[in-house]
């Protein structure tokens, strides 16, 4: 029997939707739209991303106080967009955080841009806490549609924040061209500017939704290519500095032995019409055979995320998915707008989302279903048991947090 990790999952419901933008420091040379991710399998880096009004040299400084002793390497910047209307200038530059500051500790940093004519944005400096190693905590919101993530997420001191897909609602806008929209990441970026103080002091992991690559208004499904999609999501592979392939991708943290993995599903039997949206899903796949093989690991607890609903996935290709997913411990989704959690043999299941009242699809095998606006936290600790245990809590509001539900299973 495989050994299995304390896992603590939190249903906090998003009781407050006041903005958490950071402030505005009253010059024009300073850079305030920063987003952080894991960029490496080993987590051991963290790429610090930004946007810049041109192209430049850009450069981290950082370290493990506020006077930033540490200096990256110099990254020019990267140009996106095909037309003056998206063009966008993003500076992906990789710290050795783990190497340099280390677990359990916070990273100080700073951005640098300089720019041709010898302009030099700066940015205030900034913190996050790097991993932890005797308590992970990462929390799971999904369908934020480029809203402002409320105060209750931050207030859980997650070390990730995982987006679950469907960042944005669409990349086109009215009269542009699908080319044009299949490279446009300035959805990304208002996300970004909505979201500046917890994207800039909280490590980012995502995966891809249906919207998030939506090039043209959806049309009717009709067999043959895909029309209104970028099955590749070319913008969010730009956007996002993750690793691997970046549209699926694994990180280990090696202290908890925890796999955290993120998938490319959703909308999955659109596959082969003009709606397809996700890359291929069948057992011959490029993605399945990549995730039979990142599962099969000694890791001693892994949760896995995506957009599709979780009943979908368990049973696609004759329950093939769901014998794959048997060698984890957990499967996320942001598809539906509930909360919900679920269990077949041993597996749990979860749906999350900032928008949680709208369809309701149940698995047959939920423990729990509520509409309600709600995010996950997912805590991971040193083992504990030799079997599963999973604490699922709902938080009905702020004034009755401690009438809170509380389901435990071991």
């Amino acid at each position: 029997m495989k050994n299995h990790h304390f896992l603590s999952i939190f249903l906090g419901i998003l009781c407050s939707f006041a903005s958490i933008s950071g402030s505005v420091f009253g010059t024009e040379n300073v850079t305030e739209d920063i987003w952080l991710t894991i960029s490496d399998e080993k987590a051991g880096t963290v790429t610090v991303s930004w946007l810049s009004p041109a192209a430049g040299v850009s450069r981290v400084f950082f370290g493990k106080d506020a006077e930033c002793k540490e200096a990256s390497i110099e990254v020019k910047s990267e140009e996106v967009g095909k037309t003056d209307e998206t063009k966008t200038f993003l500076n992906f530059v990789p710290i050795p955080v783990m190497e340099k500051v280390g677990a359990d500790s916070r990273c100080f940093y700073r951005t640098e841009t300089k720019m041709a004519d010898g302009t030099v944005y700066r940015s205030v400096v900034k913190s996050f806490a790097t991993l932890a190693t005797d308590e992970l905590r990462l929390a799971f919101v999904g369908n934020v549609h480029t809203r402002t993530i409320p105060e209750t997420v931050p207030a859980q001191k997650p070390h990730i924040v995982c987006l679950t897909g469907d960042m944005v609602p669409k990349l086109w806008e009215n009269g542009m061209l699908a080319e044009v929209a299949r490279e446009n990441v300035k959805p990304f970026c208002l996300l970004v500017a909505k979201n500046r103080e917890l994207f800039a002091s909280t490590l980012l992991m995502v995966v891809l939704g249906n919207h998030d690559r939506e090039i043209v208004k959806r049309g009717e499904r009709v067999p043959g290519p895909s029309v209104s999609y970028d099955t590749e999501g070319g913008a969010f592979c730009r956007f996002f500095a993750l690793p691997g392939d970046r549209w699926k991708w694994f990180i280990d943290w090696e202290p908890l032995s925890f796999r955290l993995v993120g998938l490319d599903l959703n909308h999955i039997y659109d596959h082969g019409t003009s709606l397809q949206s996700s890359h291929a899903w069948q057992v011959d796949s490029e993605q399945f055979q990549w995730f039979e093989r990142v599962m099969n690991c000694e890791k001693k607890f892994i949760v896995t995320f995506q957009n599709e609903k979780c009943s979908t996935v368990r049973s696609s290709e004759k329950a093939t998915w769901e014998k794959v997913l048997a060698h984890g411990d957990a499967l996320i989704a942001g598809f539906g707008h509930y909360a919900e959690r679920a269990e077949k043999d041993g597996v749990k299941y979860f749906n999350t989302s900032y928008y949680g009242c709208g369809d309701k699809y149940p698995d047959r095998f939920k423990t729990y279903f509520e509409s309600r606006d709600n995010f996950l936290l997912l805590t991971v600790q040193p083992e504990k048991w030799c079997t599963n245990s999973v604490t699922f809590t709902t938080q009905p509001s702020s004034t009755e947090a401690n009438r809170g539900k509380r389901i435990e299973n071991r």
